[in-house]
């Protein structure tokens, strides 16, 4: 299980499609187009738009708070677990 985390203070849970590990394209949906690992909180990675600054995004004040860091948009908490391994990871 994911979390997104809007600027709006929502909280949202999120399931990969197969159940298993979330695909590069889903994370893309969830943050934007370029993501990246923005932080960690604990035992989570923090997914963010890499843009999020240049396009504008809001700033996300809860996700921020977690990561003791400026932080725009929406923001996912995953664990590494639920990430696609590529090919280098493998």
């Amino acid at each position: 299980m994911a979390l997104l985390c809007t600027p709006e203070f929502e909280m949202q849970e999120v399931h990969p499609e197969n159940g298993e590990v979330f695909t590069l394209q889903e994370l893309q949906a969830f943050v934007g187009r370029y993501i990246e690992i923005v932080g960690t909180y604990k035992n989570w990675y923090a997914l963010g738009n890499v843009d999020g600054i240049r396009l504008g995004l809001p700033l996300n004040a809860r996700a921020s708070n977690l990561i003791d860091r400026l932080l725009f948009g929406d923001i996912l908490f995953l664990t590494h677990e639920e990430m696609e391994k590529g090919e280098d990871d493998e």
